[in-house]
């Protein structure tokens, strides 16, 4: 999508709401009997006209919403299959698709890329080894008894539950563990969503009895259990067992085919139907967990995915309880679900931010090892153009917050973000360097200008740096849940002299990976309570680069590289959080990160996807942060077992 060199703003939120109402009013003479109609988002939720969304900046997309008299497809099926409503959970999930349809309905691997891990079916049919809350800090041994390590961190035997059944009956033992782990050690490399599995030796993972396994480590690594075994991404989201993957290629193996009953799972819900159109998931008649005491059965029999849809269109199913949880939607149609349906709220109920605020701080990156951007002074040139709290002002409607570092700020409620939480001593030092190279919240246009003319660019008749002959071409993918950022962001960098535009079209994500198209979204892990700031350093280790054009970018899309910056992370790597030399590393490291900004950083990421009371209560809260209520995160699995049946029919 182009967005226009000089654009009005301050008119978009009238926009969306004269699109509201005018859906509104095509289900007017409609069934009397049905639920009554969303009306006009209130004007209240418009912000002043300075700091507005450009009118024509508004993706075309959103004129496009469902009829306020459509019912999901989800619903009829699940009516049709005799469970009723008050005993099904439906939720929107996933990526867009093309017209609220899933491209990779039969995929139900968490290996083959971003979009298929954050599909949720991993969060339904699998156990974690350890349920680790990342608001909190909080984990619980789940699949396993414990583990413990040697005393030079580099050996860490795990004892396994002799309780854990799969789907089809057979035990879950140390075997399964020993194939899982030296499969995907041996996979390293070739697709993502491994977290730290290279750090163990190839083959390290033995068998020590049925119910006892050994991992051997390339070199201590004290986080380890919580990087790679933990639910906080580690590999055991999804267990995997020698008979089922043995001999498939990982790259390829989509792990479906329902004649054998894969996938197979350990979880308390199997897969009973999947289409372009919705997953569908029931609830086994027997799970381990609740056999032996463990966890109670979930009250909800039967959960019913949807494929992302455009925004207005998840509104709509929300407000008239169609959904009971829609995905990520921005805080304008927060406050208009709020207002439309009493049954609605969120994170943080029916006012306050809306949401949680997330590990993963939005950035703008790009391929920092392909001209123009493989100079650090064109990256801190696009930094400058960026005013993000006016950004923030037209994108979150003044209900976010900027990022100016990889870690989330102090002070910001739970979640690890305190003054006293883990990451106080290391945001004490990414402060002063932050302060020191003068990034802070507000855009810079003469600092931006002086770099450019420096580097021999001139403005064109366009308003456009050029240099023989050519702009600085930027047009960039944002997924369709962040795309209030699209329009605002692109108007911004056109201002600053960048010849930009955006995309929100599924299936991006492979571009962005390859390094073929720079990207807006989340990066992390920053603020995880009870991490360390080795994983989140790591991240950006040159053993993550693939050459450009190659897919399996995912992990370090940007493709940075700086040798002593890896000096620093593999040393970190050998030693506790709490070390004062990793404070002496965090500081050189983070000097390193911040001269070269391998890519900008732009805004906390608020997690707002407002679910129904309609049907079913119980929801993680700030008062009660259990876990997160964002489907792909494993511990929302901790969300489908907590919630209960109200009595509505």
């Amino acid at each position: 999508m182009t967005i226009p060199k000089r654009s009005q703003w301050g008119l978009v939120l009238p926009i969306l709401a004269v699109l509201l109402l005018a859906l509104a009013a095509c289900n007017r003479g409609a069934d009397p009997t049905a639920t009554p109609q969303p009306t006009a988002m209130p004007q209240a939720t418009a912000e002043p006209q300075a700091t507005a969304m450009p009118a024509t900046a508004m993706p075309q997309a959103t004129a496009t919403a469902m009829p306020a008299t459509a019912m999901p497809q989800a619903t009829v099926a699940a009516i049709d299959r005799d469970v009723p409503r008050n005993k099904t959970f439906i939720m929107v999930i996933g990526e867009a698709g093309s017209g609220g349809r899933n491209p990779g309905y039969e995929n139900f691997s968490m290996f083959l890329g971003w979009p298929t891990w954050h599909t949720g079916a991993h969060v339904l049919m699998n156990d974690p080894a350890i349920m680790f809350n990342v608001l909190t800090g909080e984990w619980e041994n789940w699949t396993i008894e414990g583990w413990e390590y040697n005393s030079t961190f580099d050996e860490v035997t795990v004892n396994l539950k002799d309780h854990v059944y799969w789907s089809d009956g057979k035990q879950l033992n140390a075997d399964d563990w020993v194939f899982m782990f030296n499969y995907l050690r041996d996979a390293a490399g070739k697709v993502g969503e491994l977290a730290a599995i290279d750090v163990l030796e190839p083959g390290g993972a033995s068998k020590v009895d049925d119910f006892t396994v050994k991992f051997q480590l390339s070199e201590p690594n004290p986080i380890w259990w919580n990087t790679t075994i933990s639910s906080n991404h580690g590999v055991t989201e999804q267990m995997l067992r020698e008979d089922v993957w043995g001999d498939k290629d990982i790259t390829e193996f989509s792990n479906y085919d329902p004649a054998k009953g894969w996938p197979l799972g350990t979880g308390p819900f199997s897969l009973t139907s999947t289409s372009p159109e919705q997953t569908i998931w029931d609830r086994r008649d027997s799970w381990w967990a609740s056999d032996v005491g463990f966890k109670n059965m979930p009250e909800i029999e039967r959960v019913v995915m949807l494929p992302g849809r455009e925004e207005s269109e998840q509104l709509l199913m929300l407000v008239r309880n169609e959904i009971d949880a829609s995905g990520q939607v921005s805080v304008a149609s927060v406050k208009s679900a709020i207002q439309q349906n009493p049954d609605v709220l969120t994170f943080t109920g029916r006012d306050g931010a809306l949401g949680y605020i997330d590990w993963c701080p939005h950035v703008l990156g790009f391929n920092a090892s392909e001209p123009p951007f493989d100079d650090k002074e064109i990256r801190f040139a696009v930094n400058w153009a960026l005013d993000r709290q006016r950004l923030i002002n037209v994108a979150e409607s003044g209900a976010g917050l900027p990022a100016l570092h990889p870690f989330v700020p102090k002070g910001q409620g739970r979640g690890g973000y305190s003054e006293t939480g883990w990451s106080k001593p290391f945001l004490d030092i990414m402060d002063p360097i932050v302060e020191r190279l003068g990034i802070d919240a507000q855009g810079h246009p003469d600092r931006l200008e002086e770099i450019m003319t420096r580097k021999g660019y001139t403005m064109n008749s366009d308003d456009l740096w050029e240099k023989d002959g050519e702009t600085i071409p930027f047009n960039f993918y944002i997924p369709e849940f962040w795309k209030h950022y699209g329009p605002p962001l692109a108007e911004m960098l056109r201002e600053g002299g960048f010849d930009a535009t955006f995309d929100t079209s599924p299936g991006k994500t492979e571009l962005h990976s390859a390094g073929e198209i720079p990207y807006f979204g989340c990066r992390g892990p920053s603020g995880v309570q009870g991490m360390d700031p080795w994983f989140m350093m790591d991240i950006y280790h040159t053993r993550h680069n693939v050459p450009t054009g190659d897919p399996g970018g995912g992990w370090m899309p940007d493709r940075w590289s700086n040798a002593r910056f890896d000096e620093i992370v593999d040393e970190i790597k050998t030693l506790e959080a709490d070390s004062p030399r990793t404070l002496e590393l965090f500081k050189e490291g983070m000097e390193i990160w911040m001269e070269e900004m391998p890519q900008v950083y732009v805004a906390q990421l608020h997690v707002r996807n407002p679910k129904s009371q309609k049907y079913w209560t119980g929801w993680p809260t700030l008062d009660d942060p259990y876990g997160v209520d964002l489907p792909v995160q494993q511990e929302f699995l901790k969300v489908i077992i907590n919630l209960k049946a109200t009595n509505a029919q």
